[in-house]
């Protein structure tokens, strides 16, 4: 074997594993896209939207490439922002969740990942919230429509984010068991 079909051989599965990436970046983006801008829910709770737009953003955060939450904040968030799906205060808070996921390492061990995800979930909706409270206190605006003090405004949120954490948790665990292979000590498989 000569060194250059060697070098092929790598630049094409790095090639491909790049691709793979991609598509798994644009498909998680355009996912939260749907999920914060499109999807609206009359149940006048706060922070009850993350039940539907969390898992993504932790799904996302379990690929092995590193920066898949911001990315996928980024995009997304960016997108529902030009079609008028979400303000600018939701997209900074998209940003703050993917920060948040991203700092919890969940691309990591398979050990105890579930009970990342739950702490992911949770700090990422947080951070969003925090980032809402920021702007909206130096505005001087409600905290939100209910009418909720913060306390309880924070637990639900916390709540709402264990929830989506949940939910990822779940969806992750169930793709492994269609897929009905082993994983290795990182939790992502049999390479491809």
């Amino acid at each position: 074997m000569r060194p250059s079909d060697a070098l092929h051989r790598e630049t094409g599965s790095d090639i491909r594993a790049l691709t793979r990436d991609l598509a798994a970046l644009l498909g998680f983006s355009a996912a939260l896209a749907v999920a914060v801008g499109a999807i609206k829910t009359p149940l006048h709770m706060p922070g009850h939207s993350a039940v539907i737009w969390m898992p993504i953003l932790v799904l996302a955060g379990c690929q092995r490439r590193r920066g898949m939450a911001v990315g996928s904040a980024l995009v997304g968030g960016g997108v529902a922002a030009l079609w008028g799906g979400v303000g600018a205060v939701e997209f900074a808070g998209l940003l703050a969740s993917g920060a948040a996921v991203e700092a919890c390492g969940l691309g990591r061990s398979a050990r105890a990942r579930g009970l990342w995800m739950l702490l992911a979930g949770m700090l990422a909706h947080l951070g969003k919230l925090g980032i809402k409270v920021l702007v909206i206190g130096v505005a001087g605006l409600p905290l939100n429509r209910s009418g909720l003090p913060l306390v309880p405004t924070l637990a639900q949120y916390a709540a709402f984010g264990l929830i989506g954490g949940a939910v990822a948790w779940g969806a992750l665990s169930a793709w492994h068991r269609l897929r009905g292979s082993r994983t290795d000590e990182t939790g992502h498989g049999p390479a491809a």
